[in-house]
């Protein structure tokens, strides 16, 4: 009986994670209160495979922003605080090789702010990203829906985000 083929790179728990992340996302998004309970258990796999992702990717931003992120959504928003603190003090500017690494890589930073609270911050870099001639639509989509669940989750993301991004500085 030939075994299982196991999951060694960090993206294959990532795409698995992104499977959960979307079927919670369509949950929650549901108005039935029933099918919105549903979607916590999704968050959670979805959590598990970042964190697996984030384990084995050694510790590459990208599955370790999701799972910050999911942190937050399944209710646990000091383990999303101090995630998102470890993904954000690991960046550097000269860590990244192509233009489509520098986009995530901002979007990155610009999520964990959020996350932190840092709002200010967060609004610098995702104007950085929206100004920059390399942001595409799947970007510009792709951060739009992890915004609206982080603001879903909590209205404090929401109320001192709005405020920091609509207020010039």
């Amino acid at each position: 009986m030939a075994s299982k083929p196991r999951m060694q790179h960090y993206e294959t728990y990532c795409r698995a994670g992104r499977l959960y992340k979307d079927r919670g996302g369509t949950l929650m998004d549901n108005e039935d209160p029933a099918m919105q309970s549903q979607a916590i258990p999704m968050y959670q796999q979805s959590l598990s495979h970042y964190l697996r992702g984030y384990t084995i990717g050694d510790r590459h931003y990208y599955p370790g922003i999701n799972a910050a992120s999911l942190h937050l959504l399944v209710g646990e928003p000091q383990e999303s605080v101090d995630l998102a603190g470890e993904i954000l003090g690991g960046l550097t500017t000269s860590s990244s090789e192509n233009k489509e690494d520098n986009i995530w890589i901002t979007a990155t930073k610009a999520e964990a702010c959020l996350l932190l609270g840092r709002f200010a911050d967060a609004r610098t870099y995702y104007l950085r990203i929206l100004d920059s001639p390399t942001c595409r639509l799947h970007h510009r989509a792709s951060m739009k829906t992890q915004v609206r669940r982080i603001f879903a989750s909590n209205s404090v993301y929401r109320t001192g985000f709005v405020e920091h991004f609509l207020m010039p500085h």
